[in-house]
């Protein structure tokens, strides 16, 4: 989570018009691309969305500190879109919820956890072979007795 926050805020501060300062890895693993900031930022200076401004060598780490900026204003309007778009698309399914959390509404909330596992759960996840250790029945017992 804290991990996610301090994407969100560096790039806030790059549409701002702002400067990261990190180390960029030459080399993209792309298999690291969902886990790796530094990967993200080294794809995004590779494909030209970011640029170096300044590079100093941190001789405590032994690598480049990069001080990295938005290439220009045209990448920073497709990035707000992106980000916006984002937002618009799947906020609007998160809202409700997060509304009946922040008022303490707990019918409103276990109406839409009744709406989410309604649309997720299934039979089938209480397993292709049942055993004794896995007791299948009990996810149900417990998924119908929720809805009551």
């Amino acid at each position: 989570m804290a991990r996610t926050a301090g994407i969100k805020i560096s790039m806030e501060n790059l549409l701002k018009g702002g400067h990261l300062y990190k180390e960029v890895s030459e080399q993209i693993i792309f298999d690291q691309l969902d886990a790796d900031e530094n990967a993200i930022r080294s794809l995004f200076l590779t494909s030209g969305y970011l640029k170096v401004e300044n590079c100093e060598f941190n001789e405590d780490t032994g690598a480049d500190l990069h001080e990295l900026a938005l290439t220009n204003k045209e990448v920073q309007i497709m990035f707000q879109k992106m980000i916006r778009k984002w937002f618009t698309r799947s906020g609007t399914v998160y809202n409700c919820f997060i509304r009946a959390l922040l008022q303490d509404d707990v019918k409103s909330m276990n109406a839409y956890i009744n709406r989410a596992a309604l649309a997720t759960f299934s039979y089938f996840d209480s397993g292709k072979n049942p055993s004794m250790e896995t007791q299948p029945e009990r996810f149900y017992h417990g998924f119908v007795l929720e809805r009551v």
